[in-house]
């Protein structure tokens, strides 16, 4: 099959129509009606959207990601919403196709929607605790911004979100099944290199997330929320070293005012603490129920 006409088949619309992709996921009224505000945005993605997303057990991805853009929508959420929407849905390449050895593939393109649904769960989770957000000003040229702002009783939290590939995670700890084979083991070698690759993806996130640090306004505070999706403990020796190792990189006083880095994977929420950050900071979000943000599921906060 030619690549230009797999591409195509791989972008066909999966579902008829929105009222049978709703019923399917079996979303509420306030939760049809969120995407139906943002139908110019969305439609494409959702007519095209993985059958899983609205057909997995308990809370499917559709409706928790329907819960966080009404919560967006919340008297306490100041900023550019629609442009987050927008830039959400803005890829309107579905699936990334190429040729491998074993013929064509497609994967997702991009992690856009996931990774924002993620920011918008954290942003859910602040709200739901009383504090006020700002968004990023899209705006803004030239600068390194967090993803928003979250005050409460004159505190300001910079919040930075990031989130590894899960693919990439899998091929690189039990091989990529497609190209290599359903029941093919890694050997000992490909599955240390798998494990340094691993480690890149972390250290390379929060490279990219710190370097916001540096732009953040004075008296204000920073922290990182990094999605891990898989279990901490087997991703290898590597990615855990670095993780123990980040709080010898905040000796230096100009990082007292980062409140540290949360990783929660699929069992477990991990808080590296800045020590030298004020601990009246990390003291609130400890009471918030940080440690148990793995178990956070977002709920409609307040009436549209």
């Amino acid at each position: 099959m030619e690549l230009s006409k797999f591409k195509k088949d791989s972008e066909r619309q999966i579902h008829k129509s929105f009222n049978e992709l709703f019923d399917k996921a079996k979303l509420s009224q306030k939760e049809r009606d969120i995407y139906y505000r943002y139908r110019d945005y969305c439609e494409y993605w959702l007519l095209r959207s993985k059958l899983q997303y609205s057909q997995s057990e308990g809370q499917n991805f559709l409706k928790r990601l329907a819960i966080v853009l009404i919560n967006l929508q919340s008297k306490n959420v100041s900023g550019p919403k629609d442009s987050v929407v927008k830039q959400m849905f803005g890829d309107k390449s579905v699936h990334r196709c190429y040729p491998t050895k074993n013929g064509l593939r497609s994967t997702k393109n991009s992690n856009i929607i996931e990774n924002t649904y993620f920011e918008l769960e954290i942003l859910s989770f602040f709200l739901l605790n009383n504090f006020d957000i700002q968004l990023a000003n899209d705006n803004i040229k030239g600068k390194k911004i967090p993803e928003f702002k979250a005050e409460l009783n004159g505190a300001i939290i910079n919040i930075e979100a990031k989130q590894l590939d899960v693919e990439k995670i899998m091929d690189n700890i039990f091989g990529d099944g497609f190209t290599s084979g359903i029941n093919s083991k890694l050997s000992e070698k490909e599955l240390d290199s798998g494990y340094k690759r691993i480690f890149s993806q972390f250290e390379r996130n929060y490279s990219s997330a710190i370097s916001k640090y540096l732009e953040i306004e004075p008296g204000e505070y920073f922290i990182i929320f990094l999605s891990a999706y898989y279990r901490i403990d087997y991703l290898g020796k590597y990615a855990i070293n670095f993780l123990n190792d980040l709080p010898k990189q905040w000796t230096d006083n100009n990082y007292n005012n980062l409140v540290g880095i949360v990783i929660p994977d699929s069992e477990k929420t991990y808080f590296i603490q800045n020590r030298l950050c004020d601990n009246s900071i990390i003291e609130t979000l400890l009471e918030l129920g940080i440690n148990d943000f793995h178990k956070y599921i977002p709920t409609i906060l307040e009436p549209n």
